[in-house]
């Protein structure tokens, strides 16, 4: 067999396990895509280099889940990548390594974080990765470290697309009323228009000026991986297609950029981005907490990711607005209590006592997050 040959035997079986159906969110990739994910994993296996895995990642959690720093919802999906990726390690000797791409700056600017919090969240990812043993060939690359490299090419492309991508040309792109309503349901509830859209030119102008100053040149890829809670079905527009009506000149990378594919997070059928979620340990009596660590799944326990809108329909509330910095059970559940309208002593005793499961969440910062759970039970009352 020739060198060639061997090559492309070998990327052909790395290709089956980027796309077997425990990993794969979506239909499997049509020749075009199987093209280009060959290609990129051929030239990789020539120079005897590992197999690069870039995953875009987030600047930080949604802000209105209970706090801002990784917990076992990443943990989780990068255990769940590695478990498939370490397949590679027995057909190819040079095995493979991930880079998180961490999108920081951009990110920022889109969904009204500082740069303090994508810091934090960045350095608490790298905590969690450390803690639960998965720290291995991964690294995590951030937006801000790719444009300081290429600062001159960064800043030329961005005071230009700065200057052509107006309000007025953003609202007849592709993909615009789709990125509204992300933005409205994710981070920017009760927020106007003007503040959202200004919001989205700033995150498309980063989006165009990394295209055309091809920053990601010092992260080259095979397969870049998505965490997409959606897939796009035939004849819909994509989200990407709002960057591509701007991006008018693309910087010519060394390999192929649109080698992407679409995976599941936390195991087969989970589609939720970790952070847009929380790990939650679901134990098998149905109890709830927060996870503390992968171990804890076992005998029946699991780790799934609760989103905002699943904590909220479990009863539990994601930001306490009546009862800010609680410590005491009794009086979060007065709380509730005047919610639901039936504020009086004998609710008030019977929610403290046999519907509530508060957990205090100590952050490093010494911060206390009251959590409020409500059982089945109580929530049949």
């Amino acid at each position: 067999m020739s060198n060639q040959a061997k090559t492309n035997e070998i990327s052909e079986q790395i290709f089956k396990i980027l796309t077997h159906r425990e990993l794969r969110y979506g239909s499997i990739p049509d020749d075009n895509k199987k093209a280009l994910i060959i290609e990129n994993l051929n030239k990789s296996i020539e120079k005897n280099e590992p197999i690069k895995v870039l995953i875009g990642w987030a600047a930080c959690k949604n802000k209105n889940l209970l706090h801002k720093n990784a917990d076992m919802a990443e943990a989780k999906t990068i255990k769940n990548m590695k478990s498939h990726l370490d397949k590679i390690n027995s057909i190819y000797n040079k095995g493979y390594e991930i880079t998180i791409h961490h999108l920081d700056k951009r990110m920022a600017d889109m969904n009204g974080f500082s740069m303090e919090e994508t810091e934090n969240y960045k350095k608490s990812l790298s905590e969690v990765l450390k803690k639960e043993g998965l720290e291995e060939n991964v690294k995590i690359v951030s937006d801000k470290e790719l444009i300081e490299n290429n600062k001159e090419e960064f800043n030329k492309a961005y005071e230009k697309a700065n200057k052509e991508i107006t309000i007025e040309r953003l609202r007849q792109a592709p993909a615009y009323d789709i990125h509204m309503k992300n933005a409205v349901h994710n981070n920017f509830k009760g927020e106007s228009n003007e503040v959202i859209e200004e919001s989205l030119r700033k995150m498309v102008v980063y989006k165009v000026a990394e295209i055309e100053s091809g920053i990601l040149k010092d992260v080259p890829y095979d397969v870049r991986i998505f965490f997409k809670s959606g897939v796009v079905k035939e004849g819909e527009v994509p989200e990407s297609a709002i960057y591509q009506h701007f991006a008018k000149n693309p910087y010519k990378q060394s390999f192929n950029t649109k080698a992407t594919l679409n995976c599941y997070t936390g195991s087969k059928g989970n589609a939720k981005q970790p952070w847009m979620s929380h790990g939650i340990l679901v134990e098998q009596n149905g109890d709830i907490s927060i996870s503390k660590s992968l171990s804890e799944e076992k005998e029946g326990a699991k780790i799934r990711f609760f989103s905002q809108s699943e904590l909220a329909e479990r009863g539990i509330k994601t930001k306490c607005q009546l009862c800010k910095n609680c410590t005491c059970g009794k009086k979060f559940a007065s709380s509730i209590a005047y919610e639901s309208g039936n504020d009086n002593e004998k609710s008030r005793e019977l929610i403290r006592q046999n519907d509530i499961n508060l957990l205090r969440l100590e952050e490093k910062n010494k911060d206390f997050m009251a959590v409020q759970m409500l059982k089945k039970q109580g929530n049949s009352k």
